[in-house]
């Protein structure tokens, strides 16, 4: 009977054992879960911040080219003026 009963608490420390586990991994699954949801929003902002540089970008490039454009014209329309 002794034997019984110390092997019943064994088990039920055992069991314990294991709960304690699961609880421990189950938190760390959530500070995981918190970290790529962090993630996940300073990447969205790092591509909202990158794409409205491109716009910008191209737009300058887009204004140096008219630029350009013109500049060549004006040459060459003072070029055939001599």
């Amino acid at each position: 009977m002794l034997r019984t009963a110390q092997k019943m608490a064994e088990d039920i420390q055992a069991l314990k054992d294991n709960v304690e586990t699961l609880r421990a991994a189950q938190s760390q699954s959530e500070k995981d879960a918190t970290a790529l949801e962090d993630l996940k929003t300073r990447l969205d902002a790092v591509k909202t911040e990158t794409g409205a540089s491109i716009a910008d970008l191209a737009g300058k490039i887009e204004q140096n080219a008219g630029r350009t454009r013109s500049d060549t014209f004006s040459n060459y329309r003072a070029a055939r003026s001599y």
